[in-house]
């Protein structure tokens, strides 16, 4: 099974990094970069491509403080972003 892996390197993404090395499971882990979840068309060809069969998503704008100064890009990755891997 390959198992993408979104804010790959993040503080949650780097503990399932830790734990993938015992899985049987191929991981990818990425971010934002190299597959941008905020672009649906991007995330769909990443998908194919990388026959990707589950997604477990660790990307979050996670900068409360900062959120409403930058409310798009909060919502942007917080919302769009994890629509786009539900659709």
């Amino acid at each position: 099974m390959n198992i993408l892996i979104t804010g790959g390197y993040g503080q949650l993404g780097s503990e399932f990094m830790h734990l993938s090395k015992e899985s049987v499971h191929k991981f990818i882990f990425v971010n934002s970069k190299e597959c941008n979840i905020q672009e649906a068309s991007i995330l769909e060809k990443w998908i194919i491509d990388n026959s990707i069969d589950c997604i477990i998503n660790c990307a979050a704008y996670t900068a409360v403080d900062l959120a409403e100064e930058n409310e798009k890009e909060a919502f942007d990755v917080n919302y769009v972003g994890v629509k786009n891997i539900n659709d």
